[in-house]
């Protein structure tokens, strides 16, 4: 089976919109490898992680978050991914200060 890729950017053009900082554990520390995300790998998370708030507004669907652009999807968004692409797509829960529980995928 071929693979399949979904290539998403950021939209800096939403009016209103927030901006998200750096993934932390729970303890506050951030994560080690901001990149991994990225990467197109499995990635193994053993907590929830939280996403801060760096600049208050208008939750998206889709975002990514700090400088590694963690991709941040709402419960909405992640559906249609489980959907889409069952076999590959992953996922795990975090929490965002102010705002309904987020999926990191």
């Amino acid at each position: 089976m071929a693979k399949r890729f979904f290539d998403l950017k950021i939209d800096v053009y939403v009016p209103g919109r927030w901006y998200l900082g750096e993934p932390t554990h729970r303890s506050g520390q951030e994560v080690d490898d901001i990149w991994e995300f990225i990467q197109g790998r499995p990635v193994e998370i053993l907590e929830r992680l939280r996403i801060p708030i760096f600049k208050p507004g208008k939750p998206l669907d889709i975002e990514f978050a700090g400088a590694g652009q963690t991709p941040i999807l709402s419960a909405r968004a992640a559906a249609v991914f489980r959907q889409m692409a069952p076999a590959t797509f992953s996922s795990s829960q975090s929490r965002s200060r102010g705002s309904p529980t987020l999926i990191t995928s």
